[in-house]
C-alpha cells in the first residue's frame, strides 16, 4: 500500500542520518582525545616544575651545546625543550650529624621492648627529617694534643648556595653529601678540634674558641665549592675510658 511505502522510506532515511551522526560524534571525540594526549604528552615532556624547596638546574643532553646550563631557576613552572632535563637540588638546610645519640639511648634501654622503642624513635625521625638532607655518621673520635681520645657528637647545619657549580662538580641527587659534604666535615673538624688538650674541653671558652675556629675552616672549604655553611654545633663529648680513670686519680691525689 502507498502508506506503508513512504514510512519505510522515512525510517531508512532516518537511520541513515543516525549512522551519519554516530560517525561523526565517534570522529570528533577521536578528534578531542587526540589533542588532549598531545596536550598532555606536550606538557609532560616540555615543561618542568620547580617545588618552594628546590633549586632547578638544566642539563641539555642533545644539540649543540650540551650539558649544564649556567642559570640556577627558582620556584615555577618552566618550558623545557626537548632533550633537556630539569634536575632539582634542595634549598633546605642540611643536617649532617657526627652522633653517638643512637648507640648511647641503645646501651641504656634495659629491656627489649625499650630498644624495640628506641628504633621506632629514630626511625621516624630520620623520615621526618628526610634523607636527601639529613645524614647521620659516627661520632668523632678526636685525638687531643695530649694523647688523649675524646668521642664528639658534633652537628653541622649547611646549604646549597649555588647548585649550578654543584652540578657540575658532583652531578645529580645527594652525590655532594658522600663525595664531599662527609669527608669535609670529618677532616675540619677533627684538624681543628683535635688542637685542644683532653681537659681543654672542660673550659667553656677554650671549646667555644676551638668549635669557631672548626666553623671558620668549614665555611672557607664548603664556600669554594658552591655550600654555605650555617653553623656547628659541638653537642656532647666523651672521655676515653682511660683518661676518666687518670682524671679520677689526680683528683684523688
Amino acid at each position: 500500500p502507498e502508506g506503508k511505502g513512504d514510512s519505510m522510506v522515512t525510517v531508512a532515511g532516518a537511520e541513515g542520518a543516525l549512522r551519519g551522526l554516530l560517525a561523526s560524534v565517534r570522529r570528533l571525540g577521536l578528534l578531542a582525545g587526540l589533542t588532549i594526549a598531545g596536550v598532555l604528552l606536550f606538557y609532560g615532556a616540555c615543561t618542568a616544575r620547580v617545588d618552594p624547596n628546590e633549586w632547578g638546574v638544566e642539563q641539555v643532553r642533545f644539540g649543540f651545546k650540551t650539558g649544564v646550563k649556567d642559570r640556577a631557576f627558582t620556584p615555577g613552572l618552566y618550558f623545557v625543550p626537548l632533550g633537556t632535563t630539569m634536575h632539582p637540588f634542595p634549598r633546605e638546610i642540611h643536617v649532617l650529624e657526627a652522633s653517638f645519640d643512637r648507640a648511647e639511648s641503645l646501651g641504656k634501654a634495659k629491656t627489649e621492648d625499650v630498644r624495640e622503642g628506641v628504633e621506632r624513635y629514630f626511625q621516624r625521625r630520620d623520615k621526618v627529617l628526610g634523607k636527601a638532607t639529613h645524614r647521620v655518621i659516627e661520632a668523632f673520635n678526636v685525638q687531643t694534643s695530649d694523647g688523649y681520645a675524646v668521642t664528639c657528637d658534633v652537628t653541622l647545619l649547611y646549604s646549597i648556595a649555588d647548585p649550578v657549580r654543584i652540578a657540575k662538580d658532583f652531578g645529580w641527587g645527594s652525590l655532594y653529601v658522600d663525595s664531599f659534604a662527609v669527608n669535609t666535615f670529618r677532616n675540619g673538624v677533627l684538624q681543628t678540634i683535635g688542637k685542644m688538650n683532653a681537659e681543654a674541653f672542660y673550659n667553656e671558652e677554650l671549646r667555644i674558641a676551638a668549635v669557631k675556629d672548626a666553623e671558620a675552616t668549614l665555611r672557607a672549604r664548603f664556600a669554594e665549592r658552591g655550600f654555605k655553611v650555617e653553623t656547628l654545633l659541638l653537642r656532647n663529648y666523651v672521655y676515653a675510658e682511660n683518661y676518666e680513670k687518670a682524671l679520677q686519680e689526680k683528683k684523688v691525689a
